[in-house]
């Protein structure tokens, strides 16, 4: 036997290098289809089934919240956790976390990051020990901080020394006790105490949950106890928990759910590429098949069996798929490396071309060679040598049974390329319709940015409103600004809670059952951001502490509250009756904005004053005359004169901020173009 495959593998080099144009076609097309559904397996495979630092990540497990309204994802309050973990039998070790955002270093290096105020039971359930130092424990007091892998490598330039350093957070000293590894928990970059939760308010909905399941506890018997103790809540505490619940997911779900589904469609997309590189190997192999049977009938007038003709075709196809398995894997790794610096799945889910990716597309390879050839190698080897060498090669049955086999190849290549293009076509086609979608406002030559002005300082609303004040004075003051203002939110409702608005004058009656929003701009913010008054005024700084409350509203709540009556001067209240609302006088009226052109539904807003509602965190926008980069320049610059302890956050251009929701539409637009793209010239 061994004699045999040698001899075939001989045979099949010689073959496959005397046919080189067949060879290099079949190969290629392999390559392809290879390549591309080993580079999509490898995001499915690492969005599914991550590679965690976690011992036995299987059984750990996070809590969130959904309504009845269809919310998910929500965060949980700390007094519903205590009352889970209290009635829980299928977990252990639970632990509740808070994210937090701060400020760390001193004046001359500090950046925000993000990071998470802990029970200490938390590092019990992810049974990972730090790598420098410990982690925290009861005892530990809110001075405590624990650093992620990579704050400690750029912050502190990984100094093994920081364990026992103080370090500056949110304008206090902590001190560090430890530094976890790298990939653990990768949305933090640091951990203190979380101190009691007992304060907390059940509608506080701001926490998660963290947990492992018992020893032979299953994810379906915590949920269904979860559940169960969810419902109780809800009939012991309506006001706050009515149509809500818990649910566990597994932290190897915990990044990446969105994607699976886009992952799951471009799989089918390349799989549909295979098929149609496999049915081209197919009609290549049984066009040259056609050629070969004079060479066929001669082997068996020899004395080949017919069973030895159809080893050494297919010896030859796995030949082929070997070799396009291999420069498939080597464009695979080449699609992986675009796939992550493209930022297609989370940085805690990279793709690599592991052992499961070598698996797969060694297998499927295999599969393809022997499907590719084996209809060709049964037809080829079917010949009758005595006709054969008499007669011309193609006439008779067999003839017209390839010819009919070849075209339903062709017909089935077409008919896949024509899918593929097609959605290709209607991506493409829908990408185009998005980008007329008006946005409201134009954002072309104006910046964004964060500004929080936090600390002890701040406590006192009236120095928030002088101090943003001087901040927009002085950029009044630059000859590059056209227009700069700010925006924040005002009046927030608790999480997973609607705001409707109500018409005082009207028996407080809501025209509208949608939701609405309020949300707080200085005068100026509606020129920075580009979008044009409708009917009536702007803010002025006349509208400030003490004077009438009003307020703008923009073309949607005008349509849904006033339909054809002008809202100027009419009276509207901010929420419901029960909700002490304040009482609001419209002012004017705004064109209707949508975050980007991604966003189809436009929410009815009213906008209120900066300074009737003073906020500490806030965006501001600023308008160019000439580079957005000139624009960002200013925006520092004014703020540091106003106070140099604040600090100008993620400077932005609201273009980018709009394009940030099409950029994953026009990646899948693009993949699915591509591989429609790719499955026409293989047709071709």
């Amino acid at each position: 036997m061994l004699a045999d495959l040698r001899s075939n593998l001989r045979q099949a080099w010689r073959t496959l290098r005397r046919e080189r144009g067949v060879t290099v076609v079949a190969v290629g097309s392999l390559a392809i289809g290879l390549a591309a559904n080993a580079t999509i397996f490898s995001l499915i495979q690492a969005v599914m089934f991550p590679a965690l630092i976690y011992p036995d990540a299987s059984r750990l497990v996070f809590f969130e919240s959904r309504n009845a309204r269809g919310l998910e994802g929500m965060p949980v309050s700390a007094p519903d956790a205590r009352d889970l973990v209290a009635a829980a039998r299928t977990l252990e070790h639970a632990g509740v976390t808070a994210d937090q955002s701060s400020v760390i270093g001193d004046a001359e290096a500090r950046t925000r990051v993000g990071g998470r105020r802990v029970e200490a039971s938390f590092f019990d359930a992810t049974q990972v020990p730090a790598a420098l130092g410990r982690v925290l424990v009861a005892a530990d007091q809110p001075g405590a901080i624990v650093l992620g892998d990579d704050l400690w490598r750029r912050q502190f330039n990984a100094d093994p020394s920081v364990v026992g350093r103080s370090v500056r957070l949110d304008g206090g000293v902590v001190t560090v006790i430890g530094v976890m590894p790298p990939r653990f928990d990768a949305d933090a970059d640091f951990w203190t105490p979380l101190g009691s939760t007992t304060a907390f308010a059940r509608d506080d909905r701001q926490f998660t949950l963290f947990a492992r399941l018992v020893p032979g506890a299953t994810l379906d018997e915590a949920a269904r106890e979860t559940a169960d103790v969810s419902a109780r809540l809800a009939g012991a505490q309506p006001a706050t928990n009515r149509d809500w619940s818990m649910y566990p997911t597994p932290v190897t779900r915990m990044h990446g759910r969105d994607s699976q589904s886009t992952f799951l469609l471009l799989q089918a997309v390349v799989a549909c590429v295979l098929l149609i590189a496999c049915a081209n190997i197919a009609n290549i192999l049984l066009a040259r098949g056609t050629r070969r049977r004079h060479e066929m009938a001669l082997r068996v007038s020899l004395g080949a069996g017919r069973a030895r003709l159809v080893g050494q075709l297919l010896t030859e196809g796995v030949l082929i798929a070997i070799a396009g398995g291999a420069i498939g894997l080597l464009l695979a790794m080449w699609g992986i490396r675009v796939a992550r610096a493209a930022g297609v799945v989370p940085g805690t889910n990279e793709p690599a071309l592991n052992a499961a990716v070598l698996g797969f597309t060694a297998l499927l390879s295999m599969l393809t060679g022997v499907l590719c050839s084996i209809v060709p190698a049964l037809q080829t080897s079917r010949v009758a040598p005595e006709s054969v060498l008499r007669a011309q090669a193609g006439r008779g049955g067999s003839a017209q049974t390839r010819g009919r086999l070849r075209t339903s190849l062709v017909v089935l290549q077409i008919g896949a390329a024509v899918v593929l293009a097609t959605g290709g076509m209607l991506m493409l086609q829908t990408l185009a319709n998005r980008a007329r979608v008006s946005l409201g406002f134009d954002p072309r030559n104006a910046v964004l940015a964060n500004l929080a002005l936090s600390g002890s300082r701040y406590g006192d609303p009236d120095v928030v409103r002088s101090t943003v004040d001087a901040i927009f004075d002085n950029l009044a003051g630059q000859p590059g600004v056209a227009a700069a203002g700010a925006i924040t939110w005002a009046l927030p409702t608790a999480p997973g809670a609607v705001r409707v608005f109500t018409l005082p004058a009207e028996g407080d009656r809501s025209p509208s059952s949608g939701g609405q929003a309020v949300e707080a701009v200085t005068p100026g913010y509606f020129d920075a951001i580009g979008a044009p008054m409708r009917a009536g005024r702007a803010f002025t700084a006349a509208d400030t502490v003490g004077a009438a409350p009003v307020a703008i509203v923009n073309e949607e709540l005008a349509t849904r509250f006033w339909p054809g009556r002008s809202p100027v001067g009419q009276q509207l209240r901010l929420g419901a009756p029960a909700d002490n609302a304040p009482i609001v006088t419209v002012v004017g009226v705004v064109s209707s904005m949508r975050r980007s052109a991604m966003h189809d539904t436009l929410l009815a807003r009213a906008y209120v004053p900066f300074a009737q509602h003073t906020n500490r965190s806030l965006t501001p926008v600023v308008r160019g005359r000439s580079t957005t980069a000139a624009a960002s320049r200013d925006l520092q610059t004014a703020v540091l004169r106003a106070d140099p302890a604040l600090m100008v956050e993620r400077i932005r251009t609201v273009e980018d901020e709009a394009a940030q929701f099409v950029a994953p539409v026009r990646l899948v637009t693009t993949l699915l173009a591509a591989f429609g793209m790719t499955g026409v010239l293989l047709a071709a």
